[in-house]
């Protein structure tokens, strides 16, 4: 009778590691992706506890990190594997018992499933609870490609985000930085922004912009009529050849070839304050 009960516990642990594997790198590179939504930019008021987590100036937003299994295979429950995303905003708290998350360096975190974590079905989603410091305005403050490591196995670039165009986020909403009612809307237009900045001070001219030089010039004398410039030809002292060349280089990609308008100056460097 021992040797039986011995005989039927090593077939039920044979069977209990057939039946759990850890997942192909591949395939989770393949299916899963990677969103994110903002509910709100400010976390404080949505009742985020942003000081007591160490937010810069006690500024917070809340949102959450959509992971979807676009593939034909489950995710597994269990551990095994881990996903690495970066964010220039640090992460101050990922609110779910299904998964743990740690900094490791600069802007790379790395997420774990834990024990509590019962596997994602193909078509099936998890939302995420996040807590970012500051905010989320433009689809550049969410950096591309994630990627997933298993134990063993070389790591997988999640297919469906590792575009740099910023396609796989959901529309950015929650962006109340700027709106004092606090609906939620899509992000502001180029325009909008331009009259909601505009009437912080005096309205200037579409001369005046036109003539205005970025960074801004100590002294400037505006002449008659306009210039058309379609090359620079630079003319400037106190710099090495190198530095020359990187000048070219960067004037030829904005389009301005050599051989036009003079651009004359000299680097102060000590002479300067």
């Amino acid at each position: 009778m021992r040797t039986m009960r011995m005989l039927g516990a090593a077939v039920l642990a044979a069977l209990s590691a057939a039946a759990w594997s850890a997942p192909d790198a591949a395939e989770l590179g393949r299916g899963l992706a990677l969103k994110v939504a903002v509910d709100s930019n400010k976390g404080a008021a949505a009742g985020a506890p942003c000081a007591d987590l160490g937010a810069d100036w006690a500024s917070c937003l809340k949102g959450r990190l959509i992971l979807e299994n676009h593939g034909g295979q489950a995710v597994p429950a269990g551990g095994g594997w881990s996903l690495y995303l970066h964010s220039i905003r640090r992460i101050l708290k990922l609110d779910t018992p299904q998964f743990a998350i740690r900094h490791l360096t600069g802007d790379l975190y790395q997420i774990t499933p834990t024990a509590a974590f019962q596997g994602l079905a193909p078509g099936q989603k998890l939302e995420l609870p996040l807590v970012d410091e500051y905010w989320i305005l433009q689809d550049s403050d969410v950096l591309p490609r994630p990627y997933v490591v298993v134990d063993g196995q070389p790591p997988a670039v999640l297919s469906r985000n590792q575009d740099d165009d910023a396609s796989y986020l959901l529309p950015l909403r929650g962006d109340d930085w700027k709106n004092p009612a606090g609906e939620l809307r899509p992000l502001a237009t180029p325009e909008q922004r331009y009259q909601t900045f505009s009437q912080r001070g005096e309205p200037l001219s579409a001369a005046q912009v036109a003539n205005r030089v970025i960074p801004s010039a100590l002294r400037q004398t505006l002449g008659d009529g306009k210039l058309e410039v379609r090359g620079l030809a630079f003319n400037l002292a106190g710099l090495s050849p190198a530095q020359r060349q990187a000048l070219s280089q960067r004037a030829t990609q904005l389009g301005l070839r050599g051989g036009g308008v003079t651009l004359a100056g000299r680097v102060v460097g000590a002479g300067l304050p």
